[in-house]
Formats: C-alpha cells, structure tokens, sequence
C-alpha cells in the first residue's frame, strides 16, 4: 500500500514484488497522479501484479486497474462500484469488528485489518495484537490480511491466526541501514566533489561545495552508507522560492530511491524556511532525471536553448535546459 512519504519511489518498489502481489496505489490528491499510476499499471501487467487504486474510481477506470480499495469510511459505495464494474476487485479498510462484518456483509473481495502491531503511521490507533486478530480473522467469511506494523521480526507470528496474507507500508521502502537525509559536512567535500565529477561533464570545484554548506540561504542535504557519501542536494532558498542546484546519486546506488528520498526531504526543509515553490534546470538530453522530477511533481515551465555543454566526439556541443517548478503549499 502506497504511501507519499513513506514509499517515496513506488515504482521501484513495484518492480521488487512478487508475482501474484497486489499494489495499492493511494495517490491522496496528488497532482500527477494519472501519470504515477498509468506507469505503475504498465508495470504490474508486466509482472502479473494486481493493481488497485484507493478510493479514486474515475482514476482505476482511465488507467485499466484491477479494482478499487475502499477506505472505512467509503465502504457503502460497493454496491454501486460492483454494479459497474462486477469484474473489479473490491477490498475495503477495517479498523474495528464492525467495519470488519460490513466488508463481509457488502461482499468485497478482502478485508485489510488494522493495526495488528505498532505502526508509524501517524493515524495508527493501539495496536490489536496477533490475539484480537485471530478473533476477528474468523469471523467473517471474506479474506482478511493484516496490516500494522510488520516486519520480518515479527511476521511469523500471524502464521495459524487465519490471516490470508499480509499488507504493509514502511516495509517496502529503503533497507534500514540507510540512514535519513542528514546535513552534509566539510568532511565531506572529497566525496561531493567525486560524486559530481562522475555525474557530469563539467563538475564543480571543491570550493563550490565548501561554500554552498557554509552559505546561510542553502540546503545542504546527503545520504551516507558507512560515513561514505552515496547521495546529496543542494537547494538554494531566498525570498520565499526555493531551486535545486544540484543533486547527485552515486552510479551503483541509482535506481533504489534515494533521488526520490533526498527531494522529499529537501522540500521539507524548503518548506521550514517559509518557501513554497521550487524551481530547478535540467538538461534536455537527460532523461532519468526528467522522468525522476516529473514523478515527484515538477511541471515544465521553459525551455532555454542551447545552455548545457557537451563533449561530443571531442567536440563541444550544446544542448537546451528545461525549466521546471513545484508548488509545496
């Protein structure tokens, strides 16, 4: 189950499940929101996942989903939902007996039970413990799957309570041994200036770095495996608006989030210093990055020609930047 913040880079998560998953993805008003899912929907036919969209019928509709998730408080629209679309599958969120017997009363698919176990969630209540579930699993003759709060810890403990599988959040995302997004520091100036000097043709000096972390008006932020640099940013905030610099992963940890990460906190950060938009260029020709930002909500702006240099067969050549923004608030 999708998350804003705590599954920043969904479609890399969806690449690592199993087939025979299901994928919920819960956009909560996201502005790219058909973007994100029509790519999530291209992966899981391609990896025979079921994919489910939380609550947003119209959106399951435009991208050919598998079904709908329903929160508690939306579960009595499943009869007009199984109506239209009596080959969709239909599961509902319960956080109490009652909710639980409705689901099954209703006829959906499954019920996602929680929270079984202590959850982060910020709108997690107690947790039920295995016990409680157990009780509740069979009771109702729909598939029930445990959500809260799991982990490979404590997993095996469902396990004979009649649980039909499991659901989780938090689970899916960075492997705890990568830290949060942390201020970088002088000592890191070797490991900044390596980074970019891998990442593009004309890198920046040592200097650069070294007065961006002592500079007042930016946001400095990396991510570090072992005291060792593997990603950074740099946001520059004045006057209420915010841009993006730079921002470098290292090549053999591209593609695990980290970019994705580094921006969710970066806003945060952005957003602490009274700013509300971000800006940020990007070369035309760069195509990861372009898809990264798009992702995260950045919008093409402008385009301005010919600005980057490039080294092409030994000869210096131009290609344009593009302009993008976000609004924060």
């Amino acid at each position: 189950m999708s998350d804003p913040e705590r599954t920043p880079n969904l479609a890399a998560i969806a690449k690592t499940l199993h087939h025979g998953s299901t994928l919920i993805y819960r956009h909560f008003g996201a502005s790219n929101k058909t973007e994100i899912a029509t790519h999530l929907r291209q992966i899981t036919l391609s990896r025979n996942i079921q994919f489910l969209i939380g609550k947003d019928v119209r959106l399951a509709e435009d991208v050919g989903a598998d079904g709908v998730h329903l929160p508690e408080e939306d579960l009595e629209a499943t009869a007009k939902i199984h109506n239209k679309h009596p080959n969709w599958l239909l599961s509902g969120a319960a956080h109490s007996r009652g909710a639980l017997k409705m689901c099954s009363k209703l006829g959906l698919d499954a019920a996602i039970v929680s929270p079984v176990f202590a959850s982060k969630s910020a709108s997690a209540s107690k947790p039920m413990g295995v016990a409680e579930f157990s009780k509740l699993a069979i009771e109702v003759n729909i598939p029930v799957f445990a959500l809260g709060g799991i982990n490979a810890d404590n997993a095996n403990l469902l396990l004979g309570t009649g649980a039909a599988g499991m659901a989780g959040v938090s689970g899916f995302t960075l492997p705890t041994k990568w830290p949060k997004a942390e201020p970088v520091e002088l000592h890191n100036i070797d490991d900044m200036a390596a980074l970019h000097n891998q990442a593009f043709d004309y890198p920046w000096p040592k200097e650069d770095f070294i007065n961006h972390i002592e500079n007042k008006h930016d946001i400095v932020l990396g991510i570090s495996d072992i005291r060792k640099l593997m990603a950074f940013v740099i946001i520059r905030v004045v006057d209420g608006q915010a841009e993006i610099l730079t921002l470098v992963v290292k090549t053999c940890k591209q593609k695990l989030g980290l970019a994705s990460l580094l921006l969710l906190y970066g806003e945060r950060e952005v957003l602490k210093q009274d700013a509300d938009i971000v800006f940020l260029e990007v070369a035309k020709d760069n195509t990861a990055a372009i898809q990264l930002y798009k992702k995260c909500g950045y919008q093409h702006l402008s385009t301005r020609p010919r600005y980057y240099r490039r080294e092409i067969n030994g000869k210096t050549g131009r290609v344009d930047a593009l302009l993008y923004k976000k609004h924060l608030a």
